[in-house]
């Protein structure tokens, strides 16, 4: 599995997703790792959070929030337990 952390904002990549969500692609195959990203951003961010979010799972990545439900869903994928993805929230 890979886990991305990205984060929006001025200062930041001004679209991250354009070169993260070819790669994601290429890697999340049927028989590839899962991709997991983090994406940390808010509606007025420059790069557009919506977007970035639909191009990173267009791409094949599991794209969670708030910051710990990304760990859930990799751990649920490392320890092959669904269940996991929608423990709650400590």
């Amino acid at each position: 599995m890979v886990l991305l952390d990205v984060v929006l904002g001025y200062g930041s990549h001004p679209d991250p997703v354009a070169t993260l969500a070819p790669a994601c692609a290429d890697v999340a195959g049927p028989d590839g790792p899962r991709v997991v990203v983090y994406l940390l951003g808010t509606e007025g961010d420059p790069q557009g959070l919506d977007r970035q979010r639909a191009v990173l799972a267009a791409a094949g990545a599991i794209v969670r929030r708030p910051a710990r439900r990304p760990r859930f869903a990799a751990a649920a994928i490392a320890c092959r337990n669904p269940t996991i993805v929608d423990s709650p929230l400590p």
